[in-house]
């Protein structure tokens, strides 16, 4: 194409960066998709998810319809709590993280229409006074926004119409530089929804018809990992997502390059469509690499009482109980795993209790529901207790209290138990016969068998089977072990 859809392209990726769309607050930047297509002459309209479908147009082919997708919800925040201070705490949406938005403006939408402007800064925010300001990890806990507003107080920010739910968003910082470049946040992907309009307007000013019917798709939850497959329509045979490339060591492709991702975390893809990009790419004359890419994390989503669909990340605690049938004799197991640095028998005792070793694959999802909390039926009184390991998982802490809403999911898990333990054998002597034939003097030095020697020795049947009436003394009653009461 000409240099003049290049600009076009660009000048159209500006004005939708200057549009806030953090993942669920879409309508503005859909609405505005919406409309630069039908300015072109192309059918657009809204799907039930918000995004935005564009009929390209294009002869019927055999190879079946093309759909090409791009996404405009970006990365934000949610006003997670009005603080005392009257500052913010936030929330992620997407995977946007607090190290990377550190200093940022940001925009705050309240659902009564107004928006204030603010900063994300670190709680303690002066190196001059914060001896640990290099040392402190950069979380959403650790960072506030603080607002361009005289308030001191959660009342006063609360006057202003702010309010938990809240939408935070972060300044792109656009800039077209004098060398061409263009330089913003959020160009994944709102670039690439530049550069599917500079390609509708190369068909309609060249009157192109395109040799197979193809279709636009503008996603509205990208970022959160669903809203893709909801509205393919009929016909479609492939599907080919116009998007950033990643950049990094051990891949190839460059920020000048088209980047052809063969494999993400979630699989390979369509060996034959990958292999029909680099056909074109060559055919075409374009700079191009293929790459594997990973890093990619789906978590869950919802769709809460409202009616909109959310992403809800959180652990599922699976729980089984178990009836162990035997009982504790007074047998003590030894084991040299144990601490040996106490002489007392005492320390090196354990009673003979089961290890359990358990055997699972992975769970499946058998559905999954929102609810209010105060209507969940399994609700315990308590907070489960969860390892510190489990929730250092999390980038958040974990609700397990309080009033809000529950995710409620029903897994099933196959799984097997074992349950190990050391234990006695007790074996009868009559299936042992001492045997009577009369041993053979060793190197002629004695007469005496040891057969006979130990088949004269008594059986302590008392240190091993303790009789009814003489119980055993527990271990910590005594620094000898299991000894007879007389």
């Amino acid at each position: 194409m000409e240099q003049k859809y290049a600009e076009y392209a660009a000048q159209k990726a500006v004005e939708l960066l200057a549009i806030d769309s953090p993942t669920g607050f879409t309508d503005r930047a859909a609405a505005w998709v919406q409309d630069a297509f039908g300015a072109l002459g192309f059918a657009a309209k809204k799907t039930a998810k918000g995004g935005v479908l564009i009929d390209l147009g294009g002869a019927e082919s055999e190879e079946g319809a093309l759909l090409l997708q791009a996404h405009t919800d970006t990365l934000g925040a949610m006003v997670a709590e009005v603080k005392a201070n009257g500052r913010l705490r936030v929330t992620n949406l997407g995977g946007m993280r607090a190290e990377n938005g550190e200093t940022e403006n940001i925009r705050v939408y309240t659902r009564g229409g107004k928006v204030y402007e603010g900063t994300l800064q670190l709680c303690n925010a002066s190196v001059h006074v914060n001896g640990d300001y290099g040392k402190t990890e950069r979380t959403f806990d650790t960072t506030e926004v603080l607002l361009d507003e005289a308030v001191t107080s959660a009342d006063e920010t609360r006057a202003l119409g702010i309010e938990t739910g809240d939408i935070v968003c972060f300044d792109p910082r656009t800039r077209v530089t004098a060398s061409g470049y263009i330089k913003s946040r959020f160009l994944d992907d709102k670039l690439s929804v530049g550069i599917l309009l500079g390609f509708a307007k190369y068909l309609r000013d060249e009157n192109k018809q395109l040799p197979r019917r193809t279709y636009v798709h503008v996603t509205v939850y990208e970022e959160v990992g669903h809203g893709g497959a909801g509205s393919v329509p009929a016909g479609v045979t492939e599907s080919i997502s116009v998007d950033m490339g990643c950049v990094g060591d051990g891949l190839r492709c460059t920020e000048r390059q088209v980047s052809i991702c063969a494999k993400d975390s979630g699989g390979p893809y369509s060996y034959e469509v990958v292999g029909k990009l680099i056909d074109a790419a060559k055919r075409e004359g374009a700079d191009y690499a293929v790459d594997v890419t990973f890093y990619y994390r789906v978590i869950a989503d919802a769709t809460l009482s409202a009616g909109r669909t959310n992403t809800v990340t959180g652990l599922a605690v699976f729980s089984k109980r178990l009836v162990l049938f035997g009982g504790e004799t007074c047998a003590r197991i030894f084991s040299s795993k144990d601490d040996l640095t106490c002489l007392c028998k005492k320390s090196l005792q354990s009673v003979s209790l089961p290890r359990a070793i358990a055997e699972t694959v992975d769970p499946i999802i058998l559905g999954s529901r929102v609810m209010e909390a105060c209507g969940c039926c399994c609700q315990s009184e308590t907070a489960p207790s969860i390892p510190e390991a489990l929730l250092g998982c999390f980038d958040e802490p974990l609700v397990l209290t309080g009033e809000c809403k529950r995710l409620l999911v029903t897994i099933g898990q196959f799984s097997i138990v074992r349950l190990e333990r050391d234990t006695q054998l007790l074996i009868p002597t009559f299936d042992y016969c001492v045997p009577s034939k009369t041993c053979p003097p060793v190197g002629g030095a004695s007469t005496e068998s040891p057969c006979d020697v130990f088949s004269q020795i008594e059986f302590p049947m008392d240190a091993f089977v303790p009789g009814k009436n003489e119980p055993c003394i527990k271990p910590e009653d005594s620094c000898t072990g299991c000894s007879r009461t007389k």
